[in-house]
């Protein structure tokens, strides 16, 4: 039977602005309608036998989607993960008490950037499978990187140095079932060997890695800290840029180019956008910024970000947390509109709506409009007016039925 919800406001998920009083049905994990109370009595007058979740002061908003998270690994300082050279079991146990965790905190869809060997692909397998629940996985499994690269403990399977190892490494990551593939187009600061301020792939070797993504139905996300990575990447047609820092080649500088933020607007080329890393004003983070042509000073790279999106660019907010760590993203998006001075409404779409279309889920999820996946999150208080109410979940809905409620899983 179908279920009702009537909320007193609904964010959903397209950026326009919060409803008062309307109310959603859900029938077959679809949402089957969305409008006013007189257009659900005229739609449906008979609703006898009907379920109905109370809505009464609270806020429905989009299942939440973390386009840029780590799910099999944690921070070096949790002595409760396992460890990435723990037995593959331990590992796979772990990872699905954090997913667990994203969705009980309303992330109904997580996309994964570089997991440990097939561990994460098994984790996603058995919740598609009804094996287990747990949120939407889309997984792109070890990371290509380089001999020396970033991320080499996540893809040490698939290392590549050159063009063809890289369509090597494509083929095989497509071919062990990959939802996407994550290539790290330049170094980073969590492995002393690899160069953050450099890239570890020229322009034509990233061409390479697209075309054959490409070719094969994949979306490519690239790792991009310095400029000279960003350039390459944009120049070869990638998918995503993740974390998008416009690093110079020397520590301490910001290099913005225009014309490329441009081109990657025309190209139609997302960002993004680790929202903890934002969070730090820039100069004390990153460097003084050289090649800014926009409006006002660079406070937070949020402001570079701004302005690609002036030029066509689209971005969404990420975590890029890892483990149990991710079930706190709520908390730094709290922090993001009070610190980036963004209407609530505005984040809620850059992690629903606006995150879906990133990872090419659009027609399925991120927004409640009907003949979408009813993938819903309902919290307690008025969102549109205080964004705190993202972190006190009243219950999460995965296709359409109650996976979580008050904090208790209702099926498991």
């Amino acid at each position: 039977m179908p279920t009702l919800i009537c909320p007193d406001v609904l964010v959903d998920g397209t950026g326009g602005e919060a409803r008062r009083n309307a109310c959603v049905v859900i029938d077959d994990e679809r949402i089957a309608f969305v409008g006013t109370r007189q257009g659900l009595d005229a739609a449906f007058p008979d609703r006898s036998g009907w379920d109905e979740i109370d809505g009464a002061g609270a806020s429905l908003i989009p299942g939440m989607i973390d386009g840029h998270a780590h799910l099999t690994i944690e921070n070096i300082d949790d002595t409760s993960y396992p460890g990435i050279d723990a037995p593959r079991e331990a590992i796979v146990l772990y990872t699905l008490q954090a997913a667990r965790e994203a969705m009980a905190a309303g992330l109904t869809t997580l996309a994964d950037c570089g997991s440990i060997g097939d561990t994460l692909l098994h984790v996603r397998d058995s919740i598609n499978q009804g094996l287990t629940v747990g949120p939407r996985i889309l997984a792109a499994g070890p990371s290509v990187t380089t001999t020396a690269g970033h991320g080499h403990y996540l893809g040490i399977e698939e290392l590549a140095d050159n063009a063809d190892e890289i369509k090597v490494a494509i083929r095989k990551l497509v071919f062990r079932g990959v939802d996407f593939i994550k290539i790290m187009a330049t170094g980073g600061a969590s492995d002393p060997p690899s160069n953050r301020y450099r890239a570890q792939y020229s322009e034509e070797e990233m061409r390479v890695a697209v075309e054959d993504a490409h070719r094969l139905r994949k979306r490519i996300v690239a790792h991009v800290n310095p400029t000279e990575g960003i350039i390459n990447s944009v120049r070869a047609g990638v998918d995503a840029l993740a974390h998008c820092n416009w690093l110079g080649s020397e520590e301490g500088t910001v290099e913005y180019v225009p014309e490329v933020a441009q081109e990657a607007g025309e190209k139609g080329i997302f960002v993004d956008l680790n929202v903890f890393a934002t969070l730090v004003p820039i100069a004390g983070r990153d460097g003084i910024v050289s090649g800014w042509e926009g409006p006002g000073e660079v406070e937070y790279r949020f402001d570079l970000i701004r302005d690609m999106e002036r030029r066509g660019c689209k971005s969404y907010f990420s975590s890029d947390h890892m483990g149990r760590n991710i079930a706190n993203w709520p908390q730094r998006l709290v922090q993001a509109r009070h610190t980036l001075k963004l209407d609530p409404v505005e984040v809620i779409f850059r992690v629903t709506g606006r995150a879906a279309e990133g990872i090419w889920l659009q027609d399925e999820i991120g927004t409640i409009e009907t003949g979408k996946v009813a993938d819903l999150v309902l919290l307690n208080g008025d969102v549109a007016d205080r964004i705190e109410a993202l972190t006190d979940v009243r219950a999460v809905m995965r296709n359409g039925s109650v996976v979580v409620q008050e904090g208790n899983w209702v099926h498991l």
